[in-house]
This record gives structure tokens, C-alpha cells and sequence, in this order.
């Protein structure tokens, strides 16, 4: 399951790969370009989605950045509940411990972001998943450090 797909250009290539990708995208524009390439598309938030199935691993990059933090305790849950035993998370978040409304991007779109220290990432992931991978990577167009993250389920 990849949150937050926009277009499906990650999905398309694991499509390529072999792997079954379910991809969960709102907004209306890229969830059409995603279905346009053949991909299966959930027109909803990780907030709003309702899982029926387990999978191998989740991946969200650069979604759940806009999830507010209250939010995502319950989010976080729900992946791990939707994850196969062992099953895999690669996830991105923006170091920091601000959030709100932001245009880092300077194009007068203005949306909802989290920023996460490590510590916070360790108390909410660590009672469901083990840390394997950890990277950052700074965005000089955004001014941020990205947090790349490989999870795995604790079983």
C-alpha cells in the first residue's frame, strides 16, 4: 500500500516489479492520472481509509508530513494493523517540532505540515515497529532535513 501515491509513479514501478500496489490518493487530480496508468486507486486519507486486507509493507513518503500530529498516533496504529507479520515501513517525516500551515514551496499553496523530533518518532513508532534504516536528507528548496525511515513490524 503506498499513502499518498499522487500520480502512482513509485506504484507504477513496483507494478513493474511484480508487487500488488494499493494506492490511497484524495486529491482528485493525481488519483486520476494514477488510475490512467492502470494503477488501483482508493480516492481517500490514511484517515478515512477502512483496511480489508494485510500487506507486505506500507510506504508513505512525504504524506503523513501533512497529517496533524494528533492525528497520527491513530494512523500510525492503523498501518501497523494493516502490516502482514514482519511486514515493512518506509515512511518519510520533516525533522522539527512545529506544525501548521506552510508554502515552503512559495507557490501560494498553503498546507497542513508536521514536523517530528527523533524522540517523538520513537516514542509513537517504537510499540509497533523496529528502526532498520534511518537516513537524512535536506531539501533545499523546502530549507528542511527529511527523515527517511525502514520500519518493521514487531510481531
Amino acid at each position: 500500500m503506498e499513502i499518498g501515491s499522487g500520480p502512482g509513479v513509485l506504484a507504477v514501478w513496483l507494478t513493474q516489479l511484480g508487487c500488488q500496489v494499493t494506492c490511497l490518493e484524495p486529491a482528485e487530480k493525481p488519483a486520476a492520472k494514477a488510475v490512467e496508468r492502470g494503477l488501483h486507486v482508493l480516492p481517500v486519507t490514511i484517515q478515512a481509509y477502512q483496511p480489508d486486507t494485510l500487506y507486505d509493507s506500507v510506504i508513505a513518503i512525504s504524506s503523513l508530513i501533512h497529517v496533524p500530529k494528533r492525528e497520527l498516533p491513530a494512523q500510525v496504529e492503523k498501518i501497523a494493523n494493516v502490516l502482514k507479520p514482519s511486514g515493512l515501513f518506509f515512511v518519510t517525516f520533516i525533522e522539527g517540532d512545529q506544525e501548521g500551515l506552510e508554502d515552503p514551496t512559495e507557490t501560494g499553496k498553503f498546507r497542513h505540515f508536521s514536523k517530528w523530533s527523533e524522540k517523538e518518532l520513537e516514542r509513537l513508532l517504537s510499540p509497533f515497529f523496529g528502526l532498520l534504516e534511518s537516513h537524512r536528507i535536506y531539501r533545499k528548496k523546502m530549507g528542511c532535513t527529511f527523515l527517511l525511515r525502514v520500519y518493521q513490524l514487531i510481531s
